[in-house]
């Protein structure tokens, strides 16, 4: 996944940095309160979508600022595979499905007890909507009842 960086008017450059992966989903913003002192910190974060239609930007994986940009685009690939992995659960053999997707849903938990976030969340990404089958998408987001196209 390759990151291109996006300047935003009316934010000073010294303060405020933001790049966006090439799919338009994924988008990483260093945020320095005080600059000069190298404060600076980086969020990893997706566009996902409400089961009423809104979207918004949430954290990738760990509910934590990252230290560099490496691991910040290493916490968006993390995100990006781990979906992409349950969404391939749709091609899995019938028998026992269910529980292995139960599995990846309580095995994705990251981060540590303060910031422990869940990859697959109850609000899935964007991108991953489509592909997402109905099974697969009642067990994440229950409230859910349709596909958002």
């Amino acid at each position: 996944m390759e990151f291109k960086r996006k300047r935003i008017r009316g934010k000073t450059q010294k303060t405020y940095k933001q790049w966006r992966s090439e799919c338009g989903h994924y988008r990483i913003c260093r945020r320095n309160e005080i600059p000069g002192l190298g404060s600076a910190r980086y969020y990893a974060t997706v566009r996902c979508c409400r089961p009423d239609g809104a979207e918004f930007w949430d954290f990738a994986a760990d509910r934590r600022p990252y230290r560099t940009l490496k691991a910040a685009q290493q916490a968006c690939h993390q995100n990006q595979q781990t979906w992409q992995k349950f969404i391939d659960l749709a091609d899995a053999p019938r028998k026992g499905r269910n529980e292995l997707a139960r599995q990846q849903i309580t095995g994705f938990i990251v981060g540590s007890k303060p910031t422990t976030g869940r990859i697959l969340g109850s609000c899935p990404p964007v991108w991953a909507l489509p592909k997402l089958v109905p099974w697969l998408l009642q067990l994440v987001s229950p409230d859910r009842k349709e596909t958002h196209a």
